[in-house]
Protein backbone atom coordinates (compact mmCIF):
# COMPACT_ATOMS: atom_id res chain seq x y z
CA UNK A 1 0.00 0.00 0.00
CA UNK A 2 1.02 3.31 -0.48
CA UNK A 3 2.02 5.37 2.35
CA UNK A 4 0.40 8.91 2.49
CA UNK A 5 2.93 12.02 4.32
CA UNK A 6 0.32 15.01 5.09
CA UNK A 7 1.88 18.45 5.97
CA UNK A 8 5.40 17.31 4.67
CA UNK A 9 6.27 16.98 8.88
CA UNK A 10 8.06 14.07 9.61
CA UNK A 11 5.61 11.23 11.07
CA UNK A 12 8.69 9.02 11.95
CA UNK A 13 5.70 6.90 14.88
CA UNK A 14 3.07 6.61 12.50
CA UNK A 15 2.96 3.50 9.63
CA UNK A 16 -0.17 5.83 7.51
CA UNK A 17 -1.56 3.71 4.97
CA UNK A 18 -4.12 4.82 2.29
CA UNK A 19 -6.97 1.91 3.55
CA UNK A 20 -10.32 2.62 5.41
CA UNK A 21 -8.68 0.70 8.36
CA UNK A 22 -6.51 3.72 8.31
CA UNK A 23 -8.67 6.64 8.03
CA UNK A 24 -8.67 7.77 11.85
CA UNK A 25 -4.61 8.22 11.29
CA UNK A 26 -5.54 10.37 8.49
CA UNK A 27 -7.65 12.56 10.91
CA UNK A 28 -5.34 12.58 13.33
CA UNK A 29 -2.74 14.19 11.05
CA UNK A 30 -5.43 16.26 10.04
CA UNK A 31 -6.24 17.63 13.35
CA UNK A 32 -2.28 17.90 13.58
CA UNK A 33 -2.12 20.37 10.34
CA UNK A 34 -5.28 22.57 11.94
CA UNK A 35 -3.53 23.01 15.28
CA UNK A 36 -0.05 23.04 13.86
CA UNK A 37 -0.22 25.54 11.04
CA UNK A 38 -3.11 27.60 12.87
CA UNK A 39 -0.49 28.96 15.30
CA UNK A 40 -2.42 27.07 18.31
CA UNK A 41 -0.19 26.99 21.47
CA UNK A 42 -3.37 25.78 24.06
CA UNK A 43 -5.12 22.88 22.76
CA UNK A 44 -7.82 20.63 24.79
CA UNK A 45 -8.39 16.78 23.94
CA UNK A 46 -11.35 15.63 25.90
CA UNK A 47 -11.77 11.51 25.79
CA UNK A 48 -7.94 10.81 25.64
CA UNK A 49 -8.49 7.39 25.77
CA UNK A 50 -5.04 5.39 24.99
CA UNK A 51 -3.30 8.91 23.51
CA UNK A 52 -3.38 8.22 19.72
CA UNK A 53 -4.46 11.71 19.06
CA UNK A 54 -3.61 13.26 22.07
CA UNK A 55 0.29 12.45 20.87
CA UNK A 56 -0.50 14.30 17.57
CA UNK A 57 -2.00 17.27 19.02
CA UNK A 58 1.36 17.18 21.78
CA UNK A 59 3.55 17.05 18.61
CA UNK A 60 1.79 20.36 16.89
CA UNK A 61 2.33 21.40 20.06
CA UNK A 62 6.22 20.84 20.22
CA UNK A 63 6.58 22.78 17.27
CA UNK A 64 3.99 25.21 18.30
CA UNK A 65 5.47 25.78 21.82
CA UNK A 66 2.84 25.29 23.25
CA UNK A 67 0.86 22.70 25.59
CA UNK A 68 -1.77 19.84 25.25
CA UNK A 69 -3.79 19.22 28.05
CA UNK A 70 -5.67 16.25 27.59
CA UNK A 71 -8.70 15.61 30.06
CA UNK A 72 -10.44 12.07 30.26
CA UNK A 73 -11.95 9.79 33.21
CA UNK A 74 -8.96 8.02 33.76
CA UNK A 75 -9.57 4.47 32.71
CA UNK A 76 -6.71 4.13 30.46
CA UNK A 77 -4.18 6.72 31.44
CA UNK A 78 -1.34 4.76 31.99
CA UNK A 79 -1.19 3.20 28.39
CA UNK A 80 -2.33 6.96 27.16
CA UNK A 81 0.86 8.29 29.16
CA UNK A 82 3.19 5.62 27.78
CA UNK A 83 2.42 6.43 24.62
CA UNK A 84 3.02 9.89 25.06
CA UNK A 85 6.66 9.33 26.67
CA UNK A 86 7.65 6.42 24.24
CA UNK A 87 7.35 9.44 21.46
CA UNK A 88 8.94 11.59 23.96
CA UNK A 89 6.05 14.17 23.42
CA UNK A 90 5.14 14.27 27.61
CA UNK A 91 6.94 17.79 27.87
CA UNK A 92 4.01 19.11 25.54
CA UNK A 93 1.11 17.50 27.51
CA UNK A 94 -0.86 17.24 30.71
CA UNK A 95 -3.02 14.99 31.73
CA UNK A 96 -6.20 15.83 33.56
CA UNK A 97 -8.02 13.21 35.21
CA UNK A 98 -11.72 14.41 35.50
CA UNK A 99 -15.22 14.57 33.96
CA UNK A 100 -14.80 16.66 30.69
CA UNK A 101 -17.85 18.99 31.05
CA UNK A 102 -17.02 19.27 35.15
CA UNK A 103 -13.34 20.24 33.82
CA UNK A 104 -14.28 22.85 31.60
CA UNK A 105 -16.97 24.54 33.70
CA UNK A 106 -14.01 24.68 36.66
CA UNK A 107 -11.52 25.77 33.69
CA UNK A 108 -8.89 28.39 34.99
CA UNK A 109 -6.27 28.23 32.62
CA UNK A 110 -7.15 31.08 30.49
CA UNK A 111 -8.56 30.64 26.41
CA UNK A 112 -7.75 28.01 24.48
CA UNK A 113 -7.26 27.62 20.49
CA UNK A 114 -8.39 24.39 20.04
CA UNK A 115 -10.82 22.14 21.73
CA UNK A 116 -11.21 18.53 20.37
CA UNK A 117 -14.77 16.73 21.76
CA UNK A 118 -14.11 13.08 22.04
CA UNK A 119 -15.04 12.29 25.70
CA UNK A 120 -18.25 10.56 26.69
CA UNK A 121 -20.50 10.52 23.30
CA UNK A 122 -24.22 10.24 24.39
CA UNK A 123 -25.92 13.44 23.21
CA UNK A 124 -26.19 14.93 27.19
CA UNK A 125 -22.47 14.28 27.36
CA UNK A 126 -21.39 16.19 23.98
CA UNK A 127 -23.86 18.81 24.53
CA UNK A 128 -22.34 19.69 27.95
CA UNK A 129 -18.48 19.32 26.64
CA UNK A 130 -19.38 21.76 24.20
CA UNK A 131 -21.47 24.25 26.35
CA UNK A 132 -18.73 24.21 29.21
CA UNK A 133 -15.59 24.46 26.76
CA UNK A 134 -16.87 27.06 23.72
CA UNK A 135 -16.44 30.33 26.43
CA UNK A 136 -13.09 29.29 26.83
CA UNK A 137 -12.24 29.39 22.98
CA UNK A 138 -10.25 32.53 22.07
CA UNK A 139 -12.10 34.02 18.81
CA UNK A 140 -10.28 32.28 15.53
CA UNK A 141 -9.95 29.04 17.69
CA UNK A 142 -11.76 26.08 16.88
CA UNK A 143 -13.61 23.45 18.34
CA UNK A 144 -13.74 19.85 16.32
CA UNK A 145 -16.65 17.58 17.41
CA UNK A 146 -15.69 13.98 16.65
CA UNK A 147 -17.53 10.98 15.74
CA UNK A 148 -20.75 12.68 14.56
CA UNK A 149 -21.93 9.73 11.72
CA UNK A 150 -20.92 6.83 14.03
CA UNK A 151 -22.81 8.14 16.96
CA UNK A 152 -26.04 9.00 17.43
CA UNK A 153 -25.54 11.49 20.66
CA UNK A 154 -22.11 13.36 18.70
CA UNK A 155 -24.49 13.42 15.64
CA UNK A 156 -26.88 15.09 17.17
CA UNK A 157 -25.49 17.63 18.87
CA UNK A 158 -23.51 18.18 15.35
CA UNK A 159 -26.95 18.37 13.68
CA UNK A 160 -27.85 21.54 16.20
CA UNK A 161 -25.01 23.48 15.45
CA UNK A 162 -25.61 23.45 11.70
CA UNK A 163 -29.19 24.44 12.26
CA UNK A 164 -28.64 27.29 14.65
CA UNK A 165 -30.24 25.22 17.72
CA UNK A 166 -26.38 25.14 19.27
CA UNK A 167 -25.62 26.32 22.84
CA UNK A 168 -23.99 29.22 20.87
CA UNK A 169 -24.65 32.08 18.39
CA UNK A 170 -23.69 29.91 14.72
CA UNK A 171 -23.90 33.36 13.02
CA UNK A 172 -20.52 33.11 14.63
CA UNK A 173 -19.35 30.23 13.53
CA UNK A 174 -17.88 29.02 9.90
CA UNK A 175 -18.96 25.11 9.83
CA UNK A 176 -16.88 22.70 7.95
CA UNK A 177 -18.06 19.08 7.91
CA UNK A 178 -15.67 16.72 7.44
CA UNK A 179 -16.44 12.83 7.03
CA UNK A 180 -13.83 10.42 7.99
CA UNK A 181 -14.25 7.29 8.95
CA UNK A 182 -16.50 8.44 11.98
CA UNK A 183 -17.37 11.90 10.90
CA UNK A 184 -16.65 15.13 12.58
CA UNK A 185 -17.43 18.53 12.57
CA UNK A 186 -14.98 21.49 13.15
CA UNK A 187 -16.44 24.91 14.36
CA UNK A 188 -14.53 28.45 14.27
CA UNK A 189 -15.34 30.58 16.73
CA UNK A 190 -15.56 34.08 14.94
CA UNK A 191 -16.65 36.49 17.37
CA UNK A 192 -17.65 36.69 21.25
CA UNK A 193 -21.26 35.41 21.73
CA UNK A 194 -24.22 37.61 23.65
CA UNK A 195 -24.63 34.22 25.47
CA UNK A 196 -21.28 33.50 27.17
Amino acid sequence: MEQVQLCGDDFDHVNLLTSESMMAGQFDQFIYCLTRFTGAREVVELGVWKGQTAAFLAKAMKHNGGMCYGVDVGEYQTEAMAHIERLQLSRWFTYIRGDSAEVGRTWKRGRVNFVFVDAGHDYDHVRADVEAWWPHLRVGGYMAIHDIVSRDGAGRVASEITTGKAPFDTWQCLVLPLYWEHGALVVTKLGESHRE
